[in-house]
């Protein structure tokens, strides 16, 4: 607002006034006065009046001109009202503007004086590196805001909002700053050595995980994207995305390798390596196990050290010629609290002609073993208590041939050893070879859905088996009689069938 008021022209007597001129800043009043209306732009305004006699309009006076200039007061200064800070930051990829105390967008107002007036003309302008434009102020909110910026746009800004006085073009204020556009930086984490252990011919998983850090002084987008790059193992080594742990596939090419493992901030598009290296020793080694006094094979409890334990595999374990027994579940792979060997691919028994006994559940759930070499184990003939021996395992082929067993029964009179469940949960077995001695069989001996083979070896009398034994095998496999043997395939095909093998079985 330039003027506005009520003021007294005239003194008029049986006359009245006519504004005579179109301009709507100014109206005459009946009583000679003249109304200003407000002015918001600096202008010259002519007004014209002429009186005219209350009795007789036609009789009137000469047209009278007055003259107004409207103009603002004169300008003192121009304020910015701004925020304290002069300093911003922000990351690339982010769009971004200055804020107040709440962390709302700031409104940038301008004051001038000396009357204070906000809505004074100013022209407002931002000058400076603009980035190509990317950090703007807008006209109509009074707002800097800034798009996201490419990595190659990173570094310090500085511009200057500039409120000129529209009046007085000599008076303006300022406001300069600087947005320091960043890039995170990605830390890998991993709490063990990158050389990482020898690896054998077998499957795992790293314990340790890792992790990643966007690093900054804000709390930056933490999404990552991870790949294994400049893989020598050909894909040998892989990495969950998932729990960030390494695992490995069944090798079979010794050798040294490495590979990188890249962290990428899917937002801000930087990424970080770390380099690993693995041996693969295909050639397994021997693990060689004691016995106590007695000559019974104990197993984990005490005879694996913490070295063997870590990473580790064999391809064999072996113990002295002079064994008697195994323990129960001196194998045993059920108990988390048992330190083991991650890997071991076979028992070798072979020629242990002292070996007279097996322990309940003495190999369960060895995951890896593959086989168990009972070669010349012509004493071995007993089992504790209940079986479960082999459950769990890798087992394909259980050759019994050489071994002492007569009877597969639930009580064995002398001793009070049991054969139930003996091969229960061999999820592998495919063939498994009988000895011709073993002339009995009438306890619960498997559930065995994989078993597709039976070989009885020299059996020259068709044994004693309970119904139902053969029964839980597959539908469909080869009944086959090796050795010196009277006893024929048909034949003990054709009996087999009579205690519950399915019918589709055939003689090989």
């Amino acid at each position: 607002m330039i003027l506005h008021g009520r003021f007294q022209v005239l003194k008029v007597l049986a006359l009245f006034l006519k504004k005579i001129s179109d301009t709507q800043d100014i109206d005459v009043n009946p009583d000679g006065s003249l109304t200003i209306k407000a002015v918001n732009q600096p202008k010259e305004v002519l007004l014209q009046v002429q009186a005219f006699y209350l009795k007789d309009e036609t009789k009137s006076s000469n047209i009278v001109e007055l003259k107004f200039n409207f103009t603002y007061p004169p300008v003192e200064s121009v304020e910015i009202i701004h925020p304290s800070e002069t300093t911003y930051s922000t990351y690339n990829n982010t769009d971004g503007y200055i804020t107040d105390d709440e962390g709302n967008p700031f409104t940038f107002e301008s004051i001038v004086k000396p009357t204070d007036e906000t809505d004074q003309d100013v022209t407002w302008s931002l000058n400076g590196d603009t980035v190509g434009n990317k950090i703007t102020f807008n006209q109509n909110t009074h707002q800097i805001s800034w798009q996201a910026m490419d990595s190659n746009e990173t570094g310090s800004h500085t511009l200057t909002l500039k409120a000129t006085s529209v009046q007085d073009s000599s008076k303006s204020d300022s406001y300069t700053f600087t947005l320091d556009v960043s890039v995170p930086t990605v830390e890998i984490q991993w709490n063990d050595s990158t050389d990482l252990p020898t690896y054998y011919n077998i499957t795992g998983t790293t314990t340790s995980t890792l992790s990643v850090l966007v690093v900054e002084t804000n709390t930056p987008d933490q999404s990552i994207q991870w790949n294994i790059i400049n893989d020598t193992s050909n894909g040998m080594v892989s990495l969950n995305t998932n729990t960030l742990k390494f695992s490995w596939n069944q090798l079979t090419t010794i050798g040294n390798y490495s590979f990188d493992v890249k962290a990428t901030s899917i937002k801000y598009g930087i990424s970080a390596t770390k380099h690993f290296t693995f041996t693969i020793d295909n050639a397994l080694p021997t693990k060689l196990l004691d016995i106590d006094e007695s000559g019974v094979l104990i197993g984990f409890t005490s005879d694996f050290n913490k070295d063997d334990y870590e990473n580790k595999g064999y391809d064999t374990i072996r113990v002295p010629k002079t064994i008697t027994g195994v323990a129960s579940e001196a194998f045993d792979y059920r108990y988390d609290e048992l330190a083991y060997p991650s890997y071991i691919k076979q028992i070798d028994f072979s020629g242990y002609d002292n070996l007279s006994y097996l322990g309940n559940s003495c190999f369960r759930w060895f995951a890896s073993l593959a086989n168990v070499d009972f070669s010349g184990c012509t004493n071995l003939s007993k089992n504790y208590v209940k079986g479960y021996n082999f459950e769990n395992t890798s087992i394909e082929t259980l050759d019994l041939s050489e071994t002492g067993y007569t009877k597969f029964a639930a009580i064995q009179s002398e001793d009070g050893m049991m054969f139930n469940d003996f091969l229960y949960g061999m999820s592998k077995l495919k063939t498994l070879v009988l000895p011709g001695q073993l002339q009995t069989i009438s306890t619960n001996l498997f559930t065995l859905n994989t078993l597709n083979q039976i070989i009885w070896k020299d059996l020259n009398t068709l044994p004693n088996i309970s119904a139902g034994i053969f029964s839980t095998v597959a539908t469909i496999g080869t009944v086959t009689v090796t050795g010196s043997s009277s006893i024929t395939s048909d034949q003990l095909l054709t009996y087999l069938k009579t205690v519950g093998l399915p019918p589709d079985w055939t003689a090989a």
